[in-house]
């Protein structure tokens, strides 16, 4: 049975050794050029004391030379970090387009067809290893983006700060699986290389969008409302969501909304005089906010592969 699975990873991996071998080889050397970066970040010694003053944003003296060389490094990773941004759209469809597609269009099907058992079995055969593949090497990554991070901001606590949200940790390994997920069937359908990169690209980032403005509107019902006046202190950590204006009975309501209650509200040179307030998510839920949008993401790539399972099982051969 092992020497199966063996064979069957083997002969896919080689089916798509190219798109495998950019893959890894890219994922290999940002791996790589994160921890170099986070080394050298990390001895430059920028320390807490270090920290530009709350109030004035001066330096002390004693630290300028080591912020310059810190903002120097980091100029130097920024393309990095850039690339690891793009990673998981790059691996979801560079290996989840031509998995299908590619076969389909080559017209290997037929045979395929006629000598498995089961299309579903071809079907997993197919996509289960470049699946393990792509989440196995977005996590990497994800975990470098989130080490490379922590060395950029080096007074934030991750596990409880929005710094970075979505394009670190295991978030990036779910966005690649979606994308993957949704080229699978894109290409099941069409049965064409081309087109399935570029309606997986936009079908796969709409459904990303999507699952992120849902969770928004989730998340709006259990923010954190936050009074804005000279005694407020932001917060990086936490996640900005909306600014809203606060009416005397306690209401929060939008511009738009208070246009239509107050339509003399605005006529003040100094804007409307409603005290304005924040919506916010406290950084100390990260974790759970993370989890919640990763399983989200999971749950419609799991969709995805049942409707490409579908469509090559219903598919007439070519």
């Amino acid at each position: 049975m092992i020497r199966r699975i063996a064979q069957i990873v083997r002969l896919t991996f080689r089916m798509h050794r190219f798109e495998v071998g950019a893959v890894v080889v890219l994922g290999a050397l940002l791996v790589v050029g994160s921890i170099i970066a986070s080394w050298a970040l990390a001895n430059v010694g920028l320390g807490p004391d270090c920290q530009p003053n709350f109030e004035t944003g001066e330096l002390p003296e004693s630290c300028i030379a080591e912020y310059e060389t810190f903002n120097r490094i980091a100029s130097l990773a920024s393309p990095i970090s850039a690339l690891m941004v793009l990673y998981p759209i790059i691996t979801g469809l560079l290996i989840g387009g031509p998995v299908i597609a590619r076969e389909i269009e080559r017209g290997t099907t037929s045979l395929a067809w006629s000598l498995s058992p089961s299309r579903l079995r071809w079907f997993l055969h197919r996509v289960v290893p470049m699946a393990i593949l792509v989440v196995a090497m977005t996590f990497i990554v994800g975990a470098a983006a989130e080490h490379l991070t922590r060395a950029l901001t080096p007074e934030t606590d991750l596990a409880a700060s929005f710094v970075g949200f979505r394009f670190r940790g295991v978030l990036m390994a779910t966005q690649a699986f979606l994308l993957a997920s949704t080229a699978v069937t894109v290409g099941a359908l069409f049965g064409r290389a081309v087109p399935t990169f570029l309606l997986g690209l936009i079908l796969g980032m709409l459904t990303i969008v999507a699952v992120g403005l849902l969770h928004r509107e989730i998340l709006l019902e259990e923010a954190v409302v936050q009074r804005q006046d000279e005694n407020t202190f932001y917060s990086n950590d936490d996640l900005y969501l909306d600014s809203r204006l606060e009416l005397p009975d306690g209401r929060l309501v939008t511009y738009e909304e208070l246009i239509r209650i107050d339509p003399r509200a605005f006529e003040s040179e100094f804007g409307p005089q409603y005290p304005n307030v924040s919506l916010i998510i406290p950084g100390d839920r990260y974790r759970t906010v993370e989890t919640r949008e990763a399983a989200a993401e999971l749950v419609l790539g799991l969709v995805f592969l049942v409707g490409g399972a579908f469509v090559v099982t219903r598919r007439r051969p070519t």
